[in-house]
């Protein structure tokens, strides 16, 4: 052990010393930043396999080499983060696993103002039974003076065996023609291929998560109405959509042409709708099929700057329900947030919508470019499942950034009903409802804490009857900075899950320390 993690902490030295170089000569360039990192990290468990009776301890460590680009030239902006962590188990060697951690956007511009290619990629390890992290990350997750924007290595799979892990990747290319008609419109083609792997884990009800592969082709064109409409605008859409691999999205189809109106009743009051047609075509057990009308009515207010409130009704995905969403800014610092929808997808489908509406602000966080607040690529609260299901899904978020402090607070309710499965029994319905609070301070300028704290209740049906778990979570770190690149961390975790099946009840304690490197 101690000469594989000899050459281990060797070879990522090696591999930060050559990224430092590539650094370097970036810099004569201008364009791009281009930052290596390198992490290490010691971690004490006492259940290393969250075992309600076989509970031992084991001390892990956790190397991350990492490099981060960011930049932008007159054809070409984009992100790149890259960092794969490698956990060893000092007494489970079993337990062993290469995480793979990404997140990539970038647009190149191949002829001014008319032809663009757009890439993306994201990658990683992920809790794949409920709950697992609450959304909450004891461990740092951007280090002061160390930019972090992507998965990063620490944090959401820490203490975590690799028996409940899932290793999720997304990639996407998508060239598209874009042509502006004076003050009439805007017009745009496109084309996407999309490619979603997610492999390893166990489901809710403790067997393994089917290996699933998609490969998805979508063929769009859209046409924004410009001034030249007055107060009525409307944005035409044709949309379609194949895939191919394995489990619900083989051979699946999705055909959607619809028109989304809306008039200007004012500068600040907006009436909304929507018409058209839709033919969704899902594989698995058993075959989804829905061909049926999209209608709604809404309405769009704008009552002051940073205040956005959305609400409609109407009929898609084969349901009719309401959707609303709202977007309030107390003051400049202080933001709320309320969103609720339904929905019929795959957790596929999600991680690739997800990672397209996905940016980065300035601060390295991953946002939502509609909203541009903090954005999860796959829902921490929920199980990786396979299948495809009708979801339900409420969530609420305060945030509060101040001087010295950042303070957030999100609640969540969501209904999962299973349509469709790759094989029974891979997947099922649960409901989950929580929240959590997470707070960080700058003690002083070289010295910040973390404290997150979440809680949630699942229940799904059991192989007798339904189960009912209580999750709760706590996480809090304090990062110090030894020099402008160098910091050390150190921190706790806890995790404990209830349930009235004793086989069922779990709890863990991790304690951590490191250091984090940027060149």
């Amino acid at each position: 052990m101690a000469i594989r993690r000899t050459r281990l902490i060797a070879s990522s030295i090696v591999v930060a010393v050559l990224l430092g170089a590539l650094r370097t000569v970036s810099q004569a360039q201008q364009a791009f930043t281009i930052i290596p990192t390198i992490s290490d990290s010691e971690e004490f468990t006492d259940n290393v396999l969250l075992s309600p009776t076989q509970t031992r301890s084991d001390l892990i460590t956790t190397l991350v080499p990492g490099i981060q680009i960011t930049g932008q030239s007159a054809r070409l902006k984009g992100t790149f983060d890259y960092s794969p962590a490698v956990n060893l188990y000092a007494l489970t060697p079993s337990e062993d696993v290469v995480g793979q951690n990404l997140y990539a956007n970038g647009t190149a511009t191949l002829v001014r103002n008319a032809l663009f290619l757009d890439a993306r990629g994201y990658a990683a390890l992920t809790p794949s039974t409920p709950g697992l992290s609450n959304g909450v990350f004891g461990a740092p997750q951007a280090l002061p003076g160390i930019t972090g924007f992507g998965p990063g290595g620490l944090g959401i799979t820490q203490g975590i065996p690799k028996a409940q892990l899932t290793q999720t990747t997304s990639f996407s290319l998508s060239p598209y023609l874009t042509h502006q008609f004076d003050d009439l419109g805007t017009a745009e083609l496109r084309y996407t291929l999309t490619n979603t792997d997610l492999s390893g884990g166990t489901t809710v009800l403790g067997g393994p998560v089917p290996s699933s592969r998609t490969m998805t082709n979508e063929e769009t064109a859209t046409f924004q109405t410009g001034k030249d409409f007055g107060r009525l605008s409307a944005l035409f859409s044709l949309d379609n959509a194949s895939s191919s691999g394995t489990g619900v999205l083989s051979g699946a189809r999705q055909q959607v042409a619809v028109v989304n109106p809306a008039y200007a009743l004012t500068p600040r009051i907006s009436l909304t709708a929507s018409i058209g047609h839709e033919n969704l075509d899902y594989g698995g057990l058993p075959p989804t099929r829905i061909d049926d009308l999209i209608w709604s009515g809404g309405v769009q207010l704008t009552p002051s700057q940073g205040t956005l409130i959305s609400a409609s009704y109407g009929h898609q995905n084969g349901v009719t329900s309401p959707t609303a969403s709202i977007v309030y800014s107390l003051s400049p610092r202080t933001t709320l947030t309320a969103t609720y929808s339904s929905m019929l997808n795959t957790t596929a489908q999600a991680i690739g919508n997800n990672l397209a509406l996905s940016g980065v602000n300035p601060s390295g966080q991953l946002i939502d470019q509609r909203t541009l607040l903090p954005l999860t690529i796959v829902n921490p609260a929920l199980g990786v499942q396979t299948g495809l299901f009708r979801t339900e899904q409420f969530t609420g978020t305060a945030s509060m950034s101040l001087e010295r402090d950042t303070l957030s607070a999100t609640i969540y309710r969501s209904d999962n009903s299973v349509q469709a499965q790759t094989t029974p029994p891979s997947s099922t319905s649960q409901n989950t409802t929580g929240g959590n609070i997470n707070w960080a301070r700058r003690i002083s300028p070289v010295t910040t804490t973390n404290l997150g704290v979440g809680y949630s209740q699942t229940s799904f049906p059991g192989l007798s009857s339904m189960q009912n778990e209580g999750l709760l979570t706590i996480g809090t770190s304090i990062s110090y900075m030894l020099t402008a690149t160098l910091s050390a961390y150190a921190g706790y975790n806890r995790f404990d899950r209830s349930s009235p099946d004793p086989a069922l009840r779990v709890a863990a304690d991790v304690v951590f320390a490191g250091l984090s490197k940027s060149f």
